[in-house]
């Protein structure tokens, strides 16, 4: 059975969504190539139509000998059937017709000879004229009709010829004939046709097509994806390659990324998901970047100044001379050391967000290997850090993620000063015409970035703080001032939930976190039950009395004076912050509430929150956290807490209790 290629209906005419329901004719047409390679077209003078030959089928007649029919009537040709190409189906509500129409894909078999027209042809001025294929196709696409009909017989039209196109350029592929689906794709700036595929076996693969000239370069992005297939990265694994459209072209199959490309996914995300989703990625290219380039490799210096000496004869024959290109050429002069001795390996050549897939479960992974040329296909992996849309600015978290993700970190000097030449030499090379740029002011915004090179830290990247602001309980596991005072040790390895790969590393001997924030926005009840007051821990004078407090508290603790009076010398205390509940007659201490105050970041943070064990179950503890809570309400923008998931009293009951929110699960792994 013929594949149905298309129904064209009064809704893709006129709008109207009608159907006719009159029984359909039967009618055929040709895509009919000549030795020189060009198609036959029916043109109608009258009505200034140009069409593909056919007609309708006689009574008796099956499909193929109807268009060998009306191949020899229209164009005086005998013909032999090369290919079907498919049905296509017209509704005319207006006209009350509906109409199958199968599509072949003919030869010229001999001499051409006269035509053998209708009289209502005739009368028509039909005449056949030969054309190239492309420049047919111009014609029946580019002309507007006004006329019911002939918008009709254009869109049917234009739809066989575009799958001839596809025929033509595809048909040779090993495997063609098991393509359910192909779907042409439009996304990218790559020159190449690319096109969705199904096969019968339904496996989904990209097919990329590209012109003969380009055969070294697609072989090379070939080999290259199967390099990255032996590595534990998601990108696309190679399925074949070869020559097609008579060797007018080469293509190559991979496999099928299933997701969606991280410019798109970015646009729903949080500022914190844009920075993690820049970590991941940054994990990705470092794993491309393990495999090495060839041994013999020309110094990086020496091969990228040869492309900052074309950029320079580009930009002085386009250019001339402008503040901006000068200020770039500078900086390069200025800096051309930092490219000794750069370490070079494979890279992909265009790692931006529109060539990054994020599947559904959230692994990143990279397609388009198509920037292969003397310097893509390896080179300092450092060059891939500026893959930066030229006309928009980089998304902070996202870019960010990226460089601290590759650097381990926030970068050191060296990393920011060698993005920023390579920014320099994009500045020259979009003011010099180079034809990947559409410099949409390209110059102005980056030199804007670099203050004009007089920093080398991009305004838009993000310092330590300003990430941690966006989700404090994700990117730390516990509150900022710490991380300044307090090291990892060595042998601990400390990971948010999310970051742990079961596989790397045994988390089962592992003690797990919570760590949950509030917004204290509004006062708090700090009504206490009857019995009790609240009341200021005296210190220094106190110390020990807080000790041994906490040590009745934790039945293991064996805090010293010593080591309290080491909490009030950081520079987060306050001595407001240090309370006790007392009982009202006694007035000894029954509970106990240590909160810190960071005020470069305005955090509070809940330290310590004790109560007696005979005291226990009375609201007491509430009680304090809202009392903190309280008092740090005008001086901090949020306030954190952490406490250990397994703990047998379960203090993330009570914080959740008095307002704190969260989901974050940090892992504490002794390595």
């Amino acid at each position: 059975m013929m594949k149905h290629i298309l129904t064209i209906t009064d809704k893709n005419i006129t709008g109207l969504n009608k159907l006719s329901a009159s029984p359909p004719r039967i009618a055929v047409n040709a895509v009919l190539f000549d030795a020189d390679k060009n198609i036959a077209l029916c043109y109608m003078g009258k009505y200034d139509l140009h069409t593909l030959p056919g007609g309708g089928v006689e009574a008796g007649e099956d499909l193929q000998t109807a268009v060998k029919r009306e191949i020899w009537e229209e164009t005086g040709c005998q013909c032999k059937i090369i290919e079907e190409l498919g049905q296509i189906t017209e509704n005319r509500y207006e006209h009350d017709f509906t109409q199958e129409r199968s599509y072949y894909i003919a030869h010229v078999i001999g001499e051409k000879g006269a035509l053998h027209l209708t009289n209502e042809e005739i009368a028509e001025d039909t005449v056949v004229v030969w054309l190239p294929f492309e420049q047919a196709l111009r014609i029946i696409r580019d002309i507007e009709h006004d006329n019911y009909q002939r918008k009709f017989i254009q869109k049917r039209d234009i739809t066989a010829l575009t799958e001839a196109l596809l025929w033509l350029r595809l048909h040779d592929i090993p495997g063609y004939d098991t393509f359910t689906k192909i779907e042409p794709l439009n996304k990218g700036w790559s020159p190449d046709k690319k096109y969705y595929i199904e096969t019968e076996d339904e496996q989904k693969l990209l097919l990329r097509v590209a012109d003969i000239d380009e055969l070294d370069r697609k072989k090379a992005e070939y080999n290259a994806l199967g390099k990255t297939a032996e590595l534990d990265v998601y990108t696309p694994h190679p399925c074949g390659f070869g020559l097609c459209n008579g060797g007018a072209n080469v293509y190559y199959l991979v496999t099928w990324l299933e997701g969606e490309d991280a410019a798109s996914v970015m646009a729903s995300m949080t500022d914190v998901q844009r920075y993690e989703l820049g970590i991941k990625s940054s994990e990705l290219l470092r794993k491309l970047h393990m495999l090495p380039a060839p041994v013999n490799a020309e110094p990086w210096d020496i091969r990228f100044q040869r492309k900052i000496d074309e950029r320079l004869s580009q930009y002085h024959e386009n250019k001339g001379q402008t503040e901006n290109g000068e200020l770039a050429i500078r900086y390069l002069n200025d800096n051309a050391h930092l490219l000794k001795n750069r370490r070079q390996t494979f890279t992909h050549g265009d790692f931006n967000t529109t060539n990054l897939i994020v599947s559904l479960n959230g692994e990143v992974g990279v397609i388009d290997f198509n920037c292969f040329n003397d310097n893509c296909d390896y080179g300092d992996p450092m060059f891939e850090m500026i893959a930066i849309s030229y006309l928009e600015d980089p998304d902070p978290y996202y870019y960010t993620g990226l460089w601290n993700g590759y650097a381990g970190g926030m970068p050191d000097t060296e990393f920011f000063a060698i993005t920023a030449y390579y920014f320099a030499y994009d500045i020259l090379s979009s003011l010099g015409g180079n034809e990947s740029f559409d410099n949409g002011d390209f110059d102005k915004k980056a030199l804007s970035w670099y203050d004009n090179f007089n920093r080398v830290v991009p305004s838009w990247y993000l310092d330590e703080k300003q990430i941690y602001l966006t989700a404090p309980c994700r990117m730390l596991s516990t509150a900022y001032w710490k991380k300044h005072h307090f090291p990892i040790p060595s042998n601990m390895k400390i990971l948010h939930a999310k970051d742990v790969v079961v596989n790397d590393m045994d988390i089962s001997k592992s003690r797990r976190y919570f760590r949950l924030i509030h917004y204290p926005e509004k006062a708090y009840s700090t009504l206490l039950p009857d019995g009790y007051l609240y009341r200021e821990v005296m210190l220094p004078d106190e110390i020990s009395i807080v000790a041994d407090f906490i040590n009745r508290c934790y039945p293991n603790s064996q805090l010293s004076a010593y080591d309290v009076s080491g909490w009030i010398k950081y520079p987060v205390f306050k001595k407001i912050l240090w309370v006790f509940i007392c009982d009202k007659d006694s007035l000894l201490p029954v509970a106990l509430g240590i909160a810190d105050f960071d005020d470069d970041v305005k955090e509070g943070s809940l330290e310590w929150i004790q109560v007696l064990p005979e005291k226990r179950g009375k609201g007491l503890g509430r009680s304090i956290v809202f009392e903190l809570l309280h008092r740090l309400k005008d001086h901090a923008d949020f306030v954190t807490v952490s406490g250990e998931v397994d703990n047998s009293s379960n203090p993330e009951a009570l914080y959740r209790k008095c307002g704190f929110t969260g989901d974050d699960i940090w892992y504490v792994i002794e390595t």
